[in-house]
């Protein structure tokens, strides 16, 4: 490109500048600074007490933003949670500062630490649903155990004309009294565990009621179950069955998390990370213009401004992107024509 052409281009370049004004605690200056250097093409104008405190507009919080960090922020408190049973040496490291960006994650340390989160969090899932399915098959053979001595082969179903009654008495209770005193009634001690005997009552229908008054007398307790005679066997069997391969997901699942707590420092400097996020919105809504503050000016292209703008849109300060003014542009300017000349 001939020589004559570079101020041309150099002097569009200026126009794409912005001008970035930055109000911040005098704590957090070197710090910010030190980010905002490292960006292409940044300059820094002048570092300066304000002379208004209004000099550029108070920060206000990101209602979206503080959602979304709380809720990743929980997130990650239950996945620690979970963790920590299999942690048992594991101390919490110390917190890090609200606002002096102590806590630096980049974007792929995020990303894993959310993964790991999400695993842990469905590894629990699944967990919770093995415990409610163990409940249930425990309940469903703590029933039918004491019943499994009943091997009657003659299968025994209600008719038109009869009634069953499957359920328990006290153990202390005479069966005899429990009859009507005809042949119309046949009552089958199935099991006695000393507290409790597990019956069944056969009747003709015309006796029904009377029966059922006379065991209800007697501290009978149904059972809720019926044609106990032919499912017995099988629903026991496959109770036990399906205990024996839930306990066997649920150590599986045990070690998988057992795994991650190997990563519990990790989440931990994960966590620190939302929570100070968390800490700069919610303070945004106080901040206010203490003696110790101080304001600087910078220029810079508009891709470092981007950058620029999201990085401190996460810090306790105040700041402002405009166009650069003309007191600032136009010793570019000069050069410029100084040089076509």
């Amino acid at each position: 490109m001939p020589m004559t052409e570079m101020p041309e281009f150099a002097e569009m370049t200026e126009s794409a500048e912005k001008l970035l004004t930055v109000v911040c605690y005098e704590r957090d200056l070197d710090a910010l600074l030190a980010r905002l250097m490292s960006l292409d093409g940044i300059k820094l104008l002048a570092t300066e007490e304000p002379s208004l405190p209004n000099e550029v507009s108070r920060p206000t919080p990101d209602k979206t933003a503080l959602a979304d960090y709380t809720e990743l922020l929980s997130l990650a408190d239950k996945a620690i949670e979970y963790l920590l049973p299999y942690k048992a040496e594991y101390r919490p490291t110390a917190g890090t500062g609200a606002f002096g960006g102590t806590s630096k994650l980049n974007s792929e340390q995020i990303r894993r630490a959310e993964k790991i989160i999400q695993s842990i969090l469905e590894i629990k899932r699944l967990l919770d649903g093995i415990e409610s399915e163990e409940k249930k098959a425990d309940r469903i053979i703590g029933i039918l155990s004491p019943w499994a001595s009943y091997t009657e082969n003659v299968r025994i179903t209600e008719t038109a004309s009869t009634r069953i009654f499957y359920g328990t008495i006290p153990t202390a209770c005479d069966i005899g009294t429990l009859s009507p005193g005809n042949d119309l009634t046949d009552i089958l001690v199935i099991n006695d565990d000393g507290h409790q005997k597990y019956i069944r009552a056969v009747c003709h229908i015309s006796c029904a009621d009377s029966v059922r008054s006379s065991l209800d007398s007697q501290g009978f307790v149904p059972e809720s179950f019926s044609n106990i005679n032919t499912s017995l066997k099988s629903t026991l069997i496959n109770a036990r069955k399906k205990l024996m391969q839930l306990e066997a997901d649920r150590i599986r699942s045990d070690m998988m998390l057992a795994d991650y707590s190997e990563h519990m420092s990790e989440l931990e400097e994960y966590r620190a990370f939302i929570a100070e996020r968390i800490a700069v919105e919610l303070a945004k809504s106080e901040f206010v213009y203490f003696d110790k503050y101080v304001c600087f000016k910078c220029r810079l292209p508009e891709d470092s401004a981007l950058s620029a703008q999201t990085y401190l849109r996460h810090k306790l300060c105040a700041f402002e992107l405009a166009d650069i003014p003309d007191a600032i542009t136009a010793p570019s300017r000069r050069r410029a024509k100084r040089q076509k000349g």
